[in-house]
């Protein structure tokens, strides 16, 4: 969770990190404006959509590994969504399978308010090839 993330890593609120790793095979990168990737209230990363750029994760796995799904669990109330490589599925809270080393996952705004993703827990899983 990233709730264990902020813990064990010691992040403060308010604190960009911009790549992180969730073992030693599988690393994320948090990509976009001065506001993505921040860390807050002990529990969640923000992903905005209103960043410029929008914000993304790439979530990657080490050489001999192939993803083979993600799931991305996000706060009640979030109000931007991310979908895989340019499709428009939400697919926050739910397993999504995926293949190869990396996927990019984009936010996108969602109505006049909706411009943040509030992630809680990143899961992937990955098999060796």
């Amino acid at each position: 969770t990233i709730a264990e993330l902020i813990t064990s890593e010691g992040w403060t609120n308010s604190t960009t990190k911009q790549s992180f790793n969730l073992d030693d095979n599988v690393s994320v990168k948090v990509n976009g404006g001065s506001n993505t990737g921040k860390a807050y209230n002990g529990d969640h990363i923000r992903i905005y959509a209103t960043d410029s750029p929008a914000g993304s994760l790439t979530i990657s796995v080490g050489e001999g590994y192939e993803l083979v799904s993600v799931k991305i669990t996000t706060q009640t109330g979030t109000y931007a969504f991310l979908y895989v490589d340019g499709t428009t599925t939400d697919i926050c809270n739910q397993t999504v399978a995926v293949s190869g080393s990396s996927v990019v996952l984009n936010s996108v705004k969602n109505g006049s308010d909706g411009k943040q993703v509030r992630v809680t827990a990143i899961e992937v899983v990955y098999k060796a090839v």
